[in-house]
Order: structure tokens, then sequence, then C-alpha cells
């Protein structure tokens, strides 16, 4: 559709579009692939797809959004998001609020990886007080009403369903050792307009604005450790059985077949 360019014979603007981009939208998230033959997304999202429909996700609106920037490559993010291993050192509050050996994982192959953890305060969340920010998501279930969810949606997005709302990242690579992060707090309208969960949805802010920042110090110090000349490899303890996970979609993104 540029300027003149009907009048170049033999030119055949179909044949010169842009490139089609794969998009698919999952409780109002919309996902984009830029793959010319990607998997489907019913399959690569497949553990998600009907889960949580009692929460209604789908309903929730952007209460906060917090941006950082950080000098460490993006996959020391979703290692650390995906392991409490380091969380009795580096996350005193988050470690009182959910036993860090609580966790269960129960998708740990292909695109979708994570699983839950739970929590000590009855009918609570993760906030400053440990107290619930907000009434229950949905038509959320007394099963579910203890649980926190930690899932990366390979290869960018951390999403952390809570019983009241819902905590999601976006990470931006810049270069190799660079990354931009967001993060969103999701919240019902009615919540997000009703001066009575002003200082709830602001103590859920303090908290994970707090653990987000502990978190990213010590992703900067790995980048700084893997960045050594002297660093050969790490090993990994059996409570991160995940880091593992994310190493073999890595791999199988990169066209390893058999990356074992």
């Amino acid at each position: 559709s540029a300027h003149l360019m009907d009048l170049l014979k033999g030119f055949n603007k179909e044949e010169h579009s842009l490139y089609h981009a794969h998009a698919r939208i999952w409780q109002e998230f919309i996902f984009i692939n830029l793959s010319e033959d990607p998997i489907p997304f019913e399959d690569d999202l497949a553990p998600l797809l009907n889960k949580w429909e009692d929460k209604k996700i789908h309903e929730l609106r952007i209460a906060n959004k917090v941006e950082y920037h950080l000098n460490c490559n993006w996959k020391l993010i979703l290692q650390n998001y995906q392991e409490c291993y380091h969380c009795p050192g580096v996350h005193p509050l988050l470690s009182k609020l959910t036993p860090y050996r609580s966790a269960v994982h129960d998708c740990g192959v292909g695109g979708i990886i994570g699983g839950y953890m739970s929590i000590n305060e009855p009918r609570g969340s993760m906030t400053m007080d440990g107290k619930a920010a907000a009434p229950l998501l949905g038509n959320t279930g007394e099963d579910e009403q203890q649980k926190i969810y930690y899932y990366s949606i390979y290869p960018n997005m951390l999403l952390t369903p809570h019983p009241d709302y819902v905590l999601y990242h976006v990470l931006t690579p810049i270069s190799y050792n660079e990354v931009q992060l967001e993060c969103h707090w999701l919240f019902h309208p009615d919540v997000i307009n009703s001066a009575d969960y002003k200082d709830r949805i602001r103590s859920a802010i303090e908290f994970w604005d707090m653990t987000n920042k502990q978190d990213w110090e010590v992703c900067e110090q790995m980048q700084q450790g893997v960045a050594s000349a002297r660093f050969d490899r790490g090993y990994y303890a059996g409570q991160e059985d995940m880091l593992a996970a994310i190493d073999q979609e890595t791999l199988r993104s990169l066209g390893h077949d058999d990356p074992s």
C-alpha cells in the first residue's frame, strides 16, 4: 500500500506482506508467536487452558505496575522464580508465610513449568502481614484457598495466581546480561475501586516489590558469578528439579530434539 507502488508493473503486494504472527487469547492475556510453524497453542499451553476457571482471572484488572531493569541474563530470573531453595536466606518474610519445602511441581515438561506452595495463614495471602488483600477470586474452592501458584510460561512470562489476586511478570531481554521486567498486580475491579481495600492492595504491592528486589539482587550476583573466567558449571540440589526442566526446554527451543 506504499505510495505509487500500484504503478510498478509485476509487483504483487500479496507476495510482500508483513510476516504473519500467530496470536491467541487466554484469560485476557494475549500470546504472540512469531515462528513460521509454531507448536499449536492448545498443545503448548495445554496444562493451563482449563485451569483456574473458578478464579475468573479474565475479570481482573491491573491495579499496579512496577518496572525493573536488571543486569543479568533473563534465564537466571526464570530459574530464581522456579525454586525456593534460596528462600530461607533471601526471603525471611516469604519463608514465614509459606513453607519453602511445601512446593508441589505439577508441570515439568514443555512450555508450562511450575506448581504451587502452601500458605500458612488460614485464608491468608502474600502481603506484609500475611492476611488476605481481597476477597477470594471468583468461586475459588476450599482446596485452593491455601495455595499460591508459580508458573513459568516459557520463555518470558511468570504467572502467580493467589487466592485473592494475581501477580504476573513479563521479561524483555535487552542483551545477554540485561533484562527489562514488568511486574503487574491484578485485582477485581470492585476491589480496586473500593476505598476499603486501598491499604490491603498496598500491602500486597509492598510485599512483592520487596521480594522482587531481594530476588533481583541475587540474580545480578549470579550473573557476576557465571561471567567469571573460572566458572565451569554448577550442580542442582534435589529441590531444583524445575531448573533442570527450564534447561531442557531451552535446549529444545534451540533445536536439540534429545537434550538429555
